[in-house]
């Protein structure tokens, strides 16, 4: 809706303008004031998108009115009316930067002309602005995603940083890992995202890893926050609207964008303690010590679940190597299947903790960040060696929810697919 203000010293103009736009059904919402002097009051207190102002008026003409209420919002389209003896009035106008000026009497298919024609001007100035924003928007997706995902900051000012301002990167104190037993995020659409984030009373920014975990990475002053009070509303929130299992892990505070990664992989490790102490959903590092007990994953022999037996007793003489090894290459057969760490787990005989533990320390990479880069990189293959449809290899990859797909894509390598296939066209 576009908000108009009408400014002139007859009640019956000002009328009669409302009548017009009524009459003819423009989508504005209007005020009046009857001279100058108020119309640039209102300004200064209410957003306008068009002043639609008469030349001659007491305290301040339109003239004037153009000139400081366009100081105080450039973006505000004028249309001037006039008496055909302040003609020249009104080109003067137009060099104040008036848009249009109409002469008095207003005929109706001139004022109907004219009015169609700015809104037309508006709305596409204010769609080149949500393209513009949306823009801007994914380039810090992908720059926080890169971060997140270790790609150092020297090579990221080496990539952006004379066309972007990374400085925001820098503002992040605190970390909170959300992660599903099953896959969820793909499904969830993009209201949960926005009840998600509605539910805290501090601000975040949000980016999702793959999906099974999500992101919220705050900025500025974290002292405040009670942060265990804020993980447990989080997690009310996602057993009252999904009715899913989840678990929540709550960084320490640190200081410096090139931390970042190195938290989320303690992050990582310490969400895989519910492996350990079963209910246990909420996880806090500051209090790591007190909540955690003392096992050394490279120590662990708990029982698998389901067989009875340790992971050791059932494969005497077997490598890490080669467990990791024989996880890789069923992910690679099936990367176009739900994966998850309890059957992955189980397929190799070995405790889930254990099983991430030796991937991450043989891979580099989270089974979950594997499982994401394996299926992207076959989407890239897809997109440029095919002529498959977007929607089609979406469901080649293991994607179901196309919208979900063409977002990870896009903050994977920092382009929608449609695009990455142009780049070479």
């Amino acid at each position: 809706m576009l908000h108009m203000l009408i400014a002139d010293d007859e009640r019956e103009e000002r009328e009669g303008i409302q009548f017009l736009l009524d009459k003819y059904h423009f989508e504005v919402v209007t005020a009046h004031a009857a001279n100058g002097k108020a119309a640039l009051e209102y300004l200064r207190e209410h957003p306008v998108d068009i002043l639609f102002t008469d030349v001659r008026m007491p305290f301040m003409d339109g003239l004037a009115l153009s000139r400081e209420g366009l100081r105080l919002q450039p973006k505000m389209r004028v249309i001037l009316f006039s008496g055909f003896s302040e003609f020249e009035y009104a080109q003067t106008a137009l060099s104040l930067g008036v848009s249009h000026y109409i002469l008095k009497p207003i005929r109706i298919e001139e004022f109907c002309s004219v009015m169609e024609q700015v809104v037309q001007e508006i709305q596409k100035t204010r769609a080149e602005e949500e393209r513009s924003l949306r823009q801007l928007a994914y380039v810090r997706e992908h720059l926080l995603y890169s971060l997140v995902n270790g790609i150092p900051m020297e090579a990221l000012a080496a990539k952006a940083g004379a066309f972007f301002d990374l400085s925001f990167l820098e503002a992040y104190h605190k970390i909170l890992l959300l992660e599903f037993q099953r896959d969820f995020f793909e499904h969830a659409g993009v209201s949960f995202k926005k009840e998600f984030l509605s539910r805290m009373d501090v601000s975040a920014d949000y980016i999702n890893l793959n999906p099974r975990q999500s992101l919220l990475l705050f900025p500025g002053d974290v002292s405040q926050t009670n942060w265990r009070q804020l993980a447990q509303n989080l997690y009310d929130f996602v057993q009252q609207s999904s009715d899913k299992v989840c678990y929540i892990a709550v960084s320490s505070t640190f200081s410096g964008a090139g931390k970042i990664s190195q938290v989320l992989d303690q992050l990582d490790q310490l969400i895989e303690n519910r492996f350990l102490i079963p209910h246990t959903y909420l996880f806090f590092q500051e209090s790591l010590a007190e909540d955690i007990p003392a096992v050394r994953p490279d120590e662990t022999e708990s029982q698998d679940s389901g067989t009875g037996f340790t992971s050791k007793e059932l494969h005497p003489g077997s490598t890490p190597h080669s467990y990791v090894e024989t996880v890789k290459n069923y992910i690679r057969e099936h990367y176009k299947e739900e994966l998850d760490l309890e059957n992955l787990s189980n397929m190799v005989y070995l405790t889930p903790r254990y099983l991430s533990h030796i991937f991450k320390k043989e891979t580099g990479y989270g089974i979950n960040k594997y499982i994401k880069a394996m299926r992207m990189e076959k989407a890239k293959e897809l997109l440029e060696n095919t002529h498959m449809k977007i929607v089609s290899i979406c469901t080649a990859v293991g994607y179901s929810n196309v919208s979900y797909f063409i977002q990870s894509f896009r903050e994977y390598f920092g382009k929608s697919p449609e695009k990455f296939r142009k780049k070479d066209a």
